[in-house]
C-alpha cells in the first residue's frame, strides 16, 4: 500500500471524503464511518476533505417511536463534529465513489490518478477495508475530538456502561449483549476500583419504550430491517436487575448527544457491540479504561478486550487506571 503524499503539499492529485449519502443509518455508525475516513487520510498522507452528515434514519427511540426524525438532529451534530478539511474543494476534480475501501484500490485510484488533468476526490463509505488492519491509526482522531482533552474527575472516578437497546430488540437482537454480561463486568470493575481505594459511581445508558410500541417495515429509523411488524415493551429491558450495581443511576433515553458526551468523557467505559459505543471510545482520553466486548472491528491500542462472562485482564485494567491519574 502506498504511503500516499504530504498532506500540507501545495498541489494534491487524490484527496478522501465521507461519502454521506449512501448509509444514512445511525449517528453513531456514520461518525465512525466519518472519523476512519479522517484516520485513513492521516495514514495514507492524503489531504480529507470534510463532508457532513446528510441524514441520520435512526435518531434514538423516542424518535423511533413517534415515526419522526428531524433535521434539528443533524445539524447539531455536524455543529459539534465538524474536522476541518486539508484542502479546498477545487473548481474542477473527478470523482470516485467506492463502498468498501481496500489497500489495492486505493493504489490503483492513485496510479491512475497520477496521469488525470484533475485531481481526483474520493468517496469513501466505509473505509474499514483499511483501518481495521491498522486500528492504531485512530489515534489521530484524539486531536480533533471534542472530548479527549477533558481531564478525570479525581474525587469519584465515572464508570459509563453502554446498554445498547432501542431498535436493536428487532433489528439485530444477534448483537444484544445480555445484562448479566455488563452487571458482571461491573461488578469486576467496582471491586477493582475498591482495591486502588477509588470512589466511583456507575452510569447505565440504555434506551426503554415508554409503552409497548409497535414497529413496522418502512418506518423512519426502520426502514427495511424487519419484514413484519414487531412490538417492543418497557418490561423487555428488565432494567430493575441492574440494582446490584453500587453506586449506578440508570440515564434512560438521554439525547443521543448528551449520552455521547457521557460516554466518551468517562473514566470508564463498558462498550456494547456498538458504534455509538466504539465512537465513545475512540474521541476519549487517551488513558481512559475502555472494556471492550469484540464484535465487528478490532480493538483501539490501549483498550481491553472482555470475554463473554464479563472478566478481563484486571492488572492491565489497574494499569490503565494508574495511568489516567498520573
Amino acid at each position: 500500500m502506498s504511503s500516499g503524499q504530504d498532506i500540507s503539499a501545495q498541489s494534491w492529485k487524490v484527496a478522501v471524503t465521507y461519502r454521506n449519502d449512501e448509509m444514512t443509518d445511525g449517528v453513531g455508525a456514520q461518525l465512525q464511518r466519518l472519523y476512519g475516513v479522517y484516520a485513513l487520510s492521516r495514514l495514507l498522507k492524503v489531504p480529507y476533505i470534510h463532508s457532513p452528515l446528510a441524514k441520520v434514519d435512526y435518531q434514538g427511540l423516542k424518535s423511533l417511536e413517534e415515526n419522526s426524525g428531524s433535521q434539528a438532529f443533524v445539524d447539531a451534530f455536524n455543529r459539534r463534529f465538524t474536522i476541518e478539511s486539508d484542502v479546498p474543494i477545487p473548481q474542477n476534480y473527478y470523482v470516485v465513489n467506492v463502498h468498501g475501501i481496500t489497500a489495492e484500490a486505493m493504489d490503483a485510484i492513485t496510479a491512475q490518478a497520477q496521469s488525470l488533468d484533475r485531481p481526483v476526490i474520493v468517496r469513501i463509505t466505509l473505509p474499514y477495508g483499511i483501518t481495521d488492519a491498522h486500528p492504531d491509526c485512530y489515534e489521530c482522531c484524539r486531536e480533533v475530538s471534542p472530548f479527549s482533552q477533558l481531564p478525570p474527575n479525581r474525587e469519584k472516578l465515572r464508570v459509563a456502561v453502554h446498554v445498547r437497546r432501542g431498535e436493536m430488540m428487532v433489528v439485530a437482537a444477534n448483537r444484544i449483549l445480555s445484562n448479566d454480561y455488563y452487571i458482571q463486568t461491573s461488578l469486576r470493575v467496582s471491586r477493582l476500583l475498591d482495591e486502588l481505594g477509588l470512589p466511583h459511581s456507575f452510569e447505565i445508558h440504555t434506551e426503554i419504550p415508554s409503552k409497548e410500541v409497535e414497529l413496522k417495515p418502512g418506518e423512519n429509523g426502520i426502514e427495511t430491517s424487519i419484514k413484519v411488524p414487531q412490538r417492543i415493551s418497557p418490561a423487555d429491558s428488565r432494567i430493575e436487575e441492574f440494582a446490584v450495581i453500587p453506586n449506578a443511576t440508570v440515564l434512560a433515553n438521554a439525547e443521543a448527544m448528551d449520552c455521547l458526551s457521557l460516554l466518551s468523557t468517562a473514566d470508564v467505559l463498558i462498550t456494547s457491540r456498538s458504534s455509538f459505543s466504539y465512537l465513545g471510545g475512540l474521541l476519549g482520553r487517551k488513558n481512559s479504561a475502555i472494556l471492550y466486548s469484540p464484535f465487528w472491528h478490532p480493538a483501539l491500542p490501549g483498550w481491553i478486550s472482555t470475554a463473554a462472562d464479563g472478566s478481563f485482564d484486571e492488572t492491565a485494567f489497574k494499569a490503565r487506571i494508574q495511568a489516567l491519574l498520573a
